[in-house]
């Protein structure tokens, strides 16, 4: 370890678990209060920041391995934290975007109020869904299905079907344009 190394290191890195857990609980109280801020400054909800500084945390103790080669642990952090703040806000809009396909099959309303007439109506409902994604071309819905409603970010889309990244952005869009322009033809909204 360098002389101009992080003097929390060398206690991070600790070989026993008691001086190696001490050190993370210090880390924690030292600096998460600073992570907060940053990822606020991000755009986190203050709902939410007690669980994404907790997240970065956790990023973190996985990356352990990496410590060794960190000179500023600070730094190692923020940098952990711009990008977990950024994962966190994309998928925060990725649930908003797919509520539209909630809302279809939904209605907005609570699955509790069961009911044979609601169960019915919800069932009718999942098969439009399911003909309309079925009338689909295999392209666009493989795309439509792994992004909006399992819920996959488009580059892991991308690896799982072998696609470039751009590829799967455009195909997104041309699928989101299909379903919902099926969708009303069913009904009869032309």
């Amino acid at each position: 370890m360098s002389a101009t190394a992080d003097p929390r290191l060398g206690c991070l890195l600790s070989a026993s678990d008691e001086v190696r857990d001490a050190s993370w609980r210090q880390l924690y109280r030292d600096e998460s209060g600073r992570v907060a801020r940053l990822v606020a400054r991000y755009g986190v909800a203050r709902a939410d920041l007690e669980d994404v500084t907790q997240q970065v945390f956790l990023a973190a103790y996985r990356r352990l391995g990496e410590v060794a080669e960190v000179r500023n642990v600070r730094a190692w952090l923020g940098g952990i934290a711009v990008r977990t703040a950024a994962d966190h806000r994309r998928w925060r809009r990725v649930r908003r975007d797919n509520q539209w396909i909630v809302e279809g099959l939904y209605h907005g309303q609570p699955r509790e109020d069961s009911s044979p007439r609601r169960d019915l109506e919800q069932s009718r409902l999942e098969r439009r869904v399911l003909d309309v994604l079925d009338r689909m071309s295999p392209k666009l819905r493989s795309v439509l299905v792994l992004c909006d409603i399992e819920e996959l970010e488009p580059g892991r889309v991308a690896a799982i079907l072998g696609l470039p990244l751009n590829t799967v952005r455009s195909r997104r869009r041309l699928a989101r344009e299909a379903f919902e322009r099926r969708w009303a033809e069913d009904r009869g909204d032309h």
